[in-house]
C-alpha cells in the first residue's frame, strides 16, 4: 500500500512489524516466543511515547483556545472528537488483550496488572486457541471484526477532516497506516481476510504485539491529524512586515465647542504582496466552519490603483449633491492559497460652493414684508440646520428661510442650530435691526412728468403709491385719501377724496384748469400690507 513520507519513528514501527510477520512464518521456538515479548514491549513503549506527544498537542490546542475561543473553537472541537474516537479504540484493544490473557491463564495471572499487560509474565505463550476463539470466533462472530469496523470508521472520520487538495500525502499516509484491506490469496489459492491474516493460527504471545501494533497505528494517525488541525488554526493568518501608526478622525472640521474625535491604532501591511481593491456592491454568506462571513462581488466591479505600500487610491467627481455612498472589497491571497475578501463601506457629501459675504451695516429686516434669509454652515447639510427668532417668525422655504419680524421692537436675534453627531447644537446667534420700509412715492396714474398737458391729467383716474425702484421687496401700498388744491382765475379751490380715485368735484377742478395753472395733491395717506398708514409727500403738477 502506498504511503506518504514516513518519519524515522514510523519506519522503525514498520520494520518491527515486518520482523513480527517473519517470525510468525517460522516454526515457533522458545527464542522466537521471547522475541515476540521483546517486540511487544518495544511497541508498548512506542504507544506511551505517542500518548505523551498527543497530550502535548492537546495542551497546545487548549492554550490557543484560551487565547481565542472564536478562532480556535471549531478546530479544537474536531481535535477533541479525534481524541474521543482514538481512546475508544485504544481501550477496546487493551480490553481484548486482557480478555485473551485471562481466558488462557485465569484472573490471577501475574501478566495482568490492572489494565496493563506484562508480556514477559505470560506463561501460555504457545496457546493458539484462546486468541482465535475471541478474535476470530465462529463464522465471523469474533471481536477482530468489530475492531476492523472501528478502524474503518476512525480512518474515514480522519480523512473527512483533511483537505484533499492541500494535504494529499497525509490522506495517503492515513490510508496506509490504517489499511484494513484483505491480503492477496496465498500461493495455494487460500483466501484470507484482514482478521484471519493477523489473528488466526498464531500463538497467544503473538496476539499481543499484533494488537499493540493496532494501538500504535491509531495513536500515530491521531498525532498526525491533530497536528494538521493545529496548523489549520493559523493557516489563513496573514503575515505582515510593516506596522504603522494610523489616525482616522471622524472629521477634520470641528465647530468651536464641539469634540474632535479620532481613532488611533496600528495598521499592519505586507509589502511582499499587494491587495486588490475592488469598488463594487457585494453579497455575503455565513461560514459555519469559521464562524465568519464569506464575501463575493455582486454585479460589476472596478479595480482601483494600489501603491507599493498597499494603499488603494479611489477618485471620483462630486457631481451628485447630498450624500454619496460607495463600497467594495479588498482581497488578498492567504498563506494557504485561498482568497480572502474584506468589505468596506463609506460615504461622502457633495455640497455647492459656499461663500459667505456679510455687509455689517445691512443687517436689517423690514416690517410687513417677507425677508428672505440664507443660512449655511460649512460641512453641514441644510436638512440638519434650523433657526429661531426672538421676535417674529422664521420659516424654512427650501434652501432659504423667510423672516417676518415682530412689532414693538427695533432689534431681533436669529439663533441657528445644527444636528452634529446626532445632537442638536447651538451654532451661534446674530442680531438684526428692524426698520419700517421706506415710504412709497405718490403719482397720478398715467402721469410720469411734473409738467403735463391738461387732457392727459383729465384722463387720469386718480392717485397711486409706488415703492422706490431700487426697493427690492414686492410690496404694495394703497392710497386711502388725498386733497386736490388749485388756484383758478384767482380763486383757491380744494376738494378731498376718501380713496385713490378722483371724485367728481376734483374732476371739475381739473376740467377748469388752464395752461400755466399749478395743482397740488396734499394730505396723501396710504396703507401697507401690514395695515400701517403712512403720510406721503405732496405732489405738484403744472399744466402745459
Amino acid at each position: 500500500m502506498a504511503h506518504g513520507k514516513e518519519t524515522p519513528r514510523q519506519k522503525m514501527i514498520g520494520m518491527m512489524y515486518l520482523v513480527l510477520t517473519a517470525m510468525l512464518a517460522l516454526n515457533v521456538s522458545t527464542d522466537v516466543l521471547k522475541a515476540f515479548v521483546l517486540v511487544d514491549n518495544g511497541l508498548s513503549r512506542t504507544t506511551k511515547n505517542y500518548s505523551a506527544k498527543n497530550e502535548k498537542l492537546y495542551t497546545q490546542f487548549e492554550n490557543a483556545y484560551t487565547l481565542n475561543k472564536v478562532k480556535v473553537g471549531p478546530w479544537k472541537n474536531k481535535a477533541d472528537e479525534i481524541k474521543k474516537e482514538a481512546l475508544d479504540i485504544i481501550d477496546y484493544v487493551q480490553g481484548l488483550k486482557r480478555e485473551i490473557v485471562i481466558s488462557a491463564e485465569g484472573p490471577e495471572t501475574p501478566a495482568v496488572k490492572g489494565n496493563e499487560i506484562l508480556s514477559e509474565f505470560i506463561t501460555q505463550t504457545t496457546d493458539t486457541e484462546k486468541g482465535a476463539n475471541i478474535l476470530i470466533g465462529l463464522e465471523g462472530s469474533g471481536k477482530a471484526f468489530e475492531l476492523k469496523r472501528k478502524l474503518v470508521k476512525f480512518r474515514e472520520y480522519l480523512i473527512s477532516l483533511i483537505n484533499a487538495q492541500k494535504a494529499p500525502e497525509l490522506i495517503s499516509s492515513i490510508n496506509g497506516i490504517l489499511n484494513t484491506d484483505n491480503p492477496p490469496p496465498k500461493e495455494d489459492g487460500t483466501v484470507q481476510t484482514w482478521e484471519s491474516s493477523r489473528f488466526e493460527g498464531i500463538p497467544l504471545i503473538a496476539d499481543m504485539p499484533q494488537l499493540t501494533k493496532v494501538q500504535v497505528d491509531v495513536l500515530n494517525c491521531e498525532a498526525e491529524v491533530v497536528n494538521y488541525l493545529l496548523q489549520q488554526v493559523g493557516a489563513n493568518d496573514f503575515k505582515f512586515n510593516v506596522l504603522k501608526a494610523t489616525v482616522i478622525p471622524s472629521s477634520t472640521y470641528v465647530i468651536q465647542g464641539n469634540d474632535f474625535k479620532a481613532q488611533v491604532f496600528l495598521a499592519a501591511s505586507d509589502t511582499t504582496q499587494q491587495p486588490e481593491v475592488l469598488i463594487c456592491s457585494y453579497d455575503s454568506t455565513y461560514n459555519k466552519e469559521t464562524g465568519d462571513y464569506d464575501y463575493r462581488v455582486a454585479g460589476g466591479s472596478t479595480s482601483i490603483p494600489v501603491s507599493k505600500s498597499g494603499k488603494g487610491l479611489y477618485t471620483t467627481k462630486g457631481t451628485k449633491l447630498g450624500k454619496n455612498f460607495w463600497s467594495g472589497l479588498i482581497q488578498m491571497t492567504a498563506p494557504d492559497g485561498s482568497i480572502t475578501r474584506k468589505p468596506f463601506k463609506h460615504q461622502f457629501e457633495v455640497a455647492t460652493p459656499n461663500v459667505v459675504v456679510s455687509p455689517s451695516k445691512m443687517n436689517v429686516f423690514y416690517y410687513g414684508v417677507d425677508n428672505p434669509v440664507e443660512i449655511s454652515i460649512p460641512g453641514i447639510s441644510m436638512d440638519k440646520i434650523s433657526a429661531t427668532i426672538s421676535k417674529g417668525t422664521i420659516k424654512p422655504t427650501g434652501s432659504d428661510f423667510i423672516v417676518q419680524p415682530g412689532s414693538g421692537t427695533t432689534t431681533c436675534d436669529i439663533t441657528v442650530y445644527a444636528i452634529v453627531e446626532g445632537t442638536k447644537r447651538n451654532m451661534g446667534t446674530k442680531t438684526f435691526r428692524i426698520k419700517q420700509v421706506p415710504p412709497p412715492i405718490p403719482r397720478v396714474s398715467g402721469i410720469t412728468g411734473k409738467t403735463v398737458p391738461k387732457n392727459e391729467l383729465a384722463a387720469s383716474l386718480g392717485v397711486v403709491a409706488e415703492m422706490p425702484k431700487d426697493f427690492d421687496f414686492d410690496l404694495k401700498f394703497k392710497v386711502t385719501s388725498f386733497t386736490l388744491a388749485a388756484t383758478i382765475r384767482g380763486f383757491n379751490q380744494e376738494q378731498s377724496s376718501k380713496g385713490q380715485a378722483f371724485t367728481e368735484d376734483q374732476k371739475r377742478i381739473l376740467s377748469n384748469l388752464q395752461s400755466g395753472n399749478v395743482i397740488s395733491i396734499i394730505n396723501i395717506k396710504a396703507v401697507g400690507p401690514g395695515g400701517d398708514v403712512r403720510d406721503l409727500n405732496d405732489l405738484v403738477i403744472k399744466i402745459k
